[in-house]
């Protein structure tokens, strides 16, 4: 008779106490000494690895491995000291739910077979992203060097998209970005996101650059805007930049201004 977990010619181990139980609540008689019951202790917790796949509303945790005398059979993961899941033996987890631009508290605790709990993991502390902000602007342009004039930022940097007009895809991340537009054959449409919700951006210079419309909304900290030599421009919404300084254009280009949000 070979009981689980156990070789045959050794000694009975803790390991074959519910094996060698089983047999004898069932009648049978074993002539080897029972063996000794597994230690009642508590599992020791791995670490908590740094959150990954960060987003708005998720992220995914990952941890090493508990150790116990009997095993460990699963995990408990907390979030700001609340119970956010009990898993079986896996080593990670993606949580979702979550609140955009929130700071949160996670720690992971491990179980045994005998239903013990250990004592908390290192605590991992994590902000979910804000949406990204966007700027949108349109142009005609084939210029293969086409640029922002002047652009400052304090902020994070500024992620520029180029598509459209027969363009293949371009993505910079740069607060000065330079795309090639010569293969244009319509109209392309840039838009600028911002992680921060562009809260570093105070200057943006449009100039000459074939552009038919741009909507700056979402840039409510811009103090400069220039958008002189773009003939096409018909129209420019400024209601919502409360704190702009100063702006520029060619009056000819501009059949309507709204500055109903400052003094200017």
């Amino acid at each position: 008779l070979q009981i689980r977990n156990q070789s045959t010619g050794d000694e009975l181990s803790s390991l074959s106490y519910d094996g060698y139980t089983n047999l004898i609540n069932r009648g049978w008689t074993i002539d080897v000494d029972a063996p000794e019951p597994p230690v009642s202790g508590v599992p020791v917790m791995g670490v908590l690895l740094p959150p990954t796949n960060v987003s708005t509303t998720s992220l995914t945790l990952d941890w090493t491995a508990g150790t116990d005398d009997v095993g460990v059979t699963g995990y408990n993961v907390y979030k700001d000291d609340v119970l956010e899941a009990s898993l079986g033996n896996v080593l990670t987890y993606d949580v979702t739910g979550l609140t955009p631009g929130t700071n949160y508290d996670f720690y992971v605790t491990a179980l045994n077979a005998l239903e013990n709990e250990s004592s908390p993991s290192n605590t991992q502390n994590v902000s979910t992203t804000l949406p990204a902000s966007t700027i949108t602007i349109m142009t005609t342009s084939t210029s293969s060097t086409w640029s922002p004039n002047r652009v400052t930022n304090s902020g994070s940097t500024l992620r520029w998209i180029a598509n459209g007009g027969g363009i293949t895809e371009q993505i910079i991340d740069a607060n000065d970005p330079v795309f090639d537009l010569s293969g244009n054959t319509g109209t392309v449409t840039v838009t600028v996101e911002s992680s921060d919700g562009f809260t570093g951006l105070t200057q943006l210079w449009l100039d000459y650059l074939t552009i038919s419309m741009y909507d700056v909304s979402n840039a409510v900290n811009l103090q400069s805007l220039s958008s002189r030599g773009n003939r096409n421009l018909g129209t420019v919404d400024l209601s919502s930049l409360s704190s702009l300084l100063s702006f520029r254009s060619d009056v000819t280009d501009l059949t309507s201004i709204d500055f109903s949000a400052n003094d200017l």
